[in-house]
């Protein structure tokens, strides 16, 4: 199990791929995202023990010492002993030679008082960033980025709940089944449901297999964030028998929710730029009994004239930093802060022709799972003043809770830590 997360690890932090194992075990999904999330938390943590620093090390005693530290530390149902022993077998495995570090640092490590080590190392830390990225174990320019956004109080609640337990949110497919139908078959069977904040045809549940829920196959419920919901939700389309196009759709929470609310004469166009993407939505679709969607592999940064001026609303969910989604997607946090300004471009490319396709009058929806508001604020001004698009108020659609004066502008920022779910950003456009 551990050379699986070895690999894992390795392949995450050392070359900079996103999180994948080959294993159903909880104990490698827990020690992989675990080792991701706190890496550099653990990397002062280990130099605190260790004579060369953890950055000069080779990169598979760093992996095999970064992993052997989170178990000791984190994961109480492993006997020290047991973490010392193990790690040292997987040394052998892939630097032998460095089999004598590995004991004597985890040895030195499970000894330890962790509570006063960490301590220690915080108060020998002056600067507020790196004291801030040790204490939350986040990237300086990432801890920057939210400071100068957001202030250091609201930074510190950000970056505090990417380690909140994880719950899973699910909407009702309410032509399958009703929310009150899909709450009651879960509670028969044993699952508690947690009412949603924001949208009455959701409901939350604790982490667990969703394809062994009841009601799955049956095509009764998606699986989509709160705060995902939102852009749908915000877009005016219920019971409008209008057309939709989701530009960048995989795998496809936006579109189902979409086909669930608009008339029967309505119809949502879905793509992406993929085969595979596409596949990913015709497979959802396919399991909701959906037949109001058209898929094509399709690229939204081009130009599409047959497409022209053919859409009452179109969603654009951009490609993002995912800055919201550390939470789930720890990985994000360590190469967020440097792709933004390539994804400016990028995402300012496909809003512009996305917005061909919209009819006069019609609808523009523009979303990240993002709290970067360069790519927020900053491209839904861009959006107003290049484009010549007009902001439309969020208010009518939204829970009282949610309403403010940003988003009586159109704009609608959920902050993860402040609010529930993930961190997100809507904005409405009419096309003039």
């Amino acid at each position: 199990m551990r050379k699986q997360a070895f690999e894992s690890v390795y392949n995450t932090l050392e070359k900079g791929d996103n999180i994948r194992y080959n294993s159903d075990e909880r104990f490698v999904k827990r020690l992989v995202y675990g080792t991701v999330e706190r890496a550099i938390e653990l990397d002062h943590i280990i130099d605190h023990f260790a004579s060369k620093n953890i950055a000069d090390m080779d990169d598979n005693l760093r992996t095999i010492l970064r992993m052997g530290a989170y178990e000791i530390i984190y994961m109480d149902s492993v006997p020290e002993s047991a973490t010392c022993n193990e790690m040292c077998n997987l040394a052998k495995k892939v630097c032998e030679k460095y089999v004598p570090v590995v004991n004597g640092i985890l040895r030195n490590i499970a000894r330890a008082d962790i509570e006063e080590v960490r301590e220690e190392i915080s108060k020998s830390i002056r600067d507020v960033v790196k004291k801030l990225s040790f204490l939350y174990s986040t990237p300086e320019n990432l801890v920057k980025l939210l400071i100068d956004s957001y202030g250091k109080k609201t930074a510190k609640k950000i970056m505090a709940s990417f380690y909140d337990d994880k719950q899973i949110s699910l909407r009702a497919f309410t032509k399958n089944a009703t929310v009150s139908k899909v709450r009651e078959l879960f509670e028969a069977n044993g699952i508690e449901t947690i009412d949603s904040e924001y949208n009455p045809n959701m409901f939350l549940i604790e982490s667990q297999s969703v394809e062994k829920l009841p009601g799955f196959a049956e095509g009764y419920f998606t699986v989509q964030d709160e705060s995902a919901s939102l852009p749908v939700m915000v877009a005016g389309a219920k019971g409008r028998d209008c057309i939709v196009m989701d530009v960048c759709a995989s795998p496809g929470g936006k579109t189902f929710q979409m086909a669930d609310l608009v008339g029967p004469n309505g119809i949502v166009y879905a793509g992406d730029k993929t085969d595979e993407k596409v596949r990913l939505i015709e497979s959802g679709i396919k399991r909701l009994g959906i037949s109001n969607v058209k898929t094509a592999v399709r690229d939204a940064l081009v130009d599409h004239p047959d497409q022209t001026e053919m859409a009452d609303i179109v969603i654009c969910d951009v490609p993002c930093s995912g800055i919201g989604v550390i939470g789930k997607k720890p990985e994000i946090k360590y190469h967020a802060v440097e792709r933004c300004q390539e994804l400016i471009e990028y995402q300012r490319q496909i809003v512009r022709s996305s917005v061909g396709v919209l009819k006069p009058g019609g609808t523009f929806i523009y979303s990240t799972c993002t709290i970067n508001p360069a790519e927020n604020e900053d491209n839904a001004r861009w959006i107003e003043e290049e484009l010549g698009l007009e902001p439309v108020s969020l208010d009518e659609y939204l829970p009282e809770k949610l309403v403010n004066k940003m988003t009586g502008k159109g704009m609608l920022t959920m902050l993860p830590g402040i609010h529930r779910g993930d961190g997100f950003f809507v904005a409405k456009f009419r096309k003039v």
